[in-house]
């Protein structure tokens, strides 16, 4: 009696780290479990080791992979610029000609009057910039392939430090909801593409 319940808590133990429903209908073990150091686990303990070892070997051949990838990938564009020189422009002149779309989607428009009424005291009139004050963000350095979406989320929630422009830091942006913000890009996008910026 002793044996055949150690025999079926073992059993009761293996089904539960391994299903049959895992393996296929109507498994059944096939006689006493073999003590082979995994504690009765047999052929099926096994098989689980080998499984953590292919994962164990996956690991480092994918870290490997990522390398040789990395090596072989073209060398990404610089996050810096070299400012425009803009000294020979009046102090609060837009810094680039924006051509505006000839129709903005509702979330864009409701982003022009957000940004009208939040940014362009600093970013001036259509995103434009300002000499002196602040930088157009209809400008390829904008780009949604150098500055995702989050980038002025994150901008306006925590301002920014001076990195491609001369115009100092950016402060927060006081009383900017994330609402808000995510119509004002919508707004900046399409003005970006209406001046083939992508």
């Amino acid at each position: 009696m002793a044996g055949q319940g150690y025999i079926s808590i073992q059993n009761s133990a293996r089904d539960a780290l391994d299903p049959p429903a895992l393996e296929g209908a109507n498994w059944q073990p096939t006689g006493p479990p073999v003590d082979n150091g995994f504690h009765g686990f047999g052929q099926r303990g096994e098989r689980h080791m080998n499984k953590l070892g292919l994962a164990i070997l996956a690991v480092p051949l994918a870290g490997l992979g990522f390398l040789v990838w990395n090596m072989l990938a073209p060398a990404p564009q610089s996050h810096s610029m070299t400012p425009p020189d803009t000294s020979a422009q009046q102090p609060g002149a837009p810094l680039a000609e924006v051509t505006l779309p000839t129709e903005l989607s509702q979330n864009a428009r409701i982003g022009q009057r957000a940004f009208e009424a939040k940014c362009a005291v600093c970013h001036g009139q259509n995103a434009a910039g300002q000499n002196g004050v602040a930088p157009p963000l209809v400008h390829p350095i904008y780009r949604p392939g150098h500055h995702a979406d989050a980038a002025f989320l994150i901008a306006a929630r925590n301002g920014v430090r001076a990195h491609h422009w001369k115009f100092g830091n950016m402060p927060p942006v006081e009383g900017i909801t994330d609402g808000e913000v995510q119509m004002i890009t919508r707004y900046i996008r399409e003005l970006q593409q209406a001046n083939g910026i992508e």
